[in-house]
């Protein structure tokens, strides 16, 4: 019995394991979100032409797929992978924030939109 009791309050998985989990989710949430709306925010609030959505488009799914490689570099070579998640995410947090206020700011004008959709993640 005592065996039982013991493995009941170990558990099998590291801490950072449900951080990695979480951190995954709403990343996946974040990109297909964002995946799914980017075309008509850029062409009907940004006011881009269909060629320049279509670039930005398409250079935000590039990245968005080109990323893990040299984030596994970081995390194999320098940093270690619970650390490269840590501070990657960081910058995601970091890049939604400025997308989420760059966005529902009514004091600026479509220029200032513009460039901070364009230069700031």
């Amino acid at each position: 019995m005592e065996l039982t009791s013991v493995q009941k309050e170990k558990s099998i998985y590291p801490k950072y394991t449900w951080l990695i989990v979480i951190s995954e989710l709403c990343e996946r949430f974040t990109y297909f979100g964002l995946k799914s709306v980017l075309i008509l925010y850029l062409t009907r609030i940004l006011q881009f032409n269909g060629e320049e959505s279509t670039i930005i488009y398409h250079s935000f799914i590039f990245l968005a797929c080109i990323m893990p490689l040299p984030s596994a570099i970081l995390g194999d070579s320098y940093w270690g992978k619970f650390k490269t998640i840590m501070y990657l995410s960081f910058f995601y947090v970091l890049g939604c924030l400025v997308l989420t206020g760059g966005s529902i700011a009514d004091m600026f004008g479509l220029d200032v939109q513009k460039f901070y959709h364009i230069f700031l993640p």
